[in-house]
Formats: structure tokens, sequence, C-alpha cells
């Protein structure tokens, strides 16, 4: 939990308990809404695609600065960006690798919502 959540729980009168606590952290990040054609946002205009969309503008450099991240540098913030896209490159190329030895196909952009989707669902079959 963090200080602010546990000042939001404590101003309610809530009993929270948590695993663990972080008094003074400043940014949440999620992870997956980072990693280039992993997450992210997308932009509706007013109808569905005919192909698969997978939201993809991230909030990271190259594709824009994250203005929302206070008090940090120029390099740190690169530094994440950095991280989020290689990151995103190390994840595709497992997937593409483990789709290929799978269906003895090469795996397009296309399919990738999709597969992810598949694989998604027999995690959670699995647990």
């Amino acid at each position: 939990m963090s200080g602010k959540g546990k000042d939001i729980m404590d101003e309610e009168k809530y009993s929270v308990d948590s695993v663990y606590f972080i008094p003074r952290l400043k940014i949440w990040f999620n992870e997956t809404a980072l990693y280039p054609f992993i997450g992210g946002d997308a932009l509706w205009r007013g109808v569905m695609p005919k192909r698969n969309l997978i939201p993809s503008i991230n909030s990271i450099m190259p594709y824009t600065y994250p203005s929302f991240i206070k008090s940090s540098n120029f390099e740190a913030i690169f530094n994440l960006s950095r991280t989020c896209i290689e990151n995103s490159i190390e994840i595709l190329s497992t997937i593409e690798e483990e789709f290929q030895n799978m269906y003895q196909k090469t795996l397009v952009y296309l399919f990738l919502e999709k597969y992810l989707q598949f694989q998604d669902a027999q995690i959670k079959e699995r647990t």
C-alpha cells in the first residue's frame, strides 16, 4: 500500500492491511501500458476496425514525453522508456519464437491479439 492509499483509508476510517507498505511512492505504473504493441491506449474512430486492434499508444519516449512524471530528470525518463522498449522487444521475440514452435507459422501482427488472448485464457484455466 502506498502512503497516499493509507491516508485515504485512514480518512475513511477503513481498517486495511497490506503485505507491504511503500510510504513515499510518487508514481504508480501499469507496466503493460508502457510496452509498445503489448498494451497502451488506443484511438476510437467510431467503428471497430476489420483487423485486430491492440492498444499501442504508449506514454514513453520516443512516442511522447511522459509529462505526467513530475520531479524527474530527462535521463531517468529516457532510461525508463528504453527499458520499456527493450522489455517489449524481448517479450515479443519470445512470443514469436513460441508461436513458431507451436504452429510452424510466422506470427504476424494480425494474429498477435488473438494469440495473446488465447494464452491468457489457457493460463486462467490452469489456475
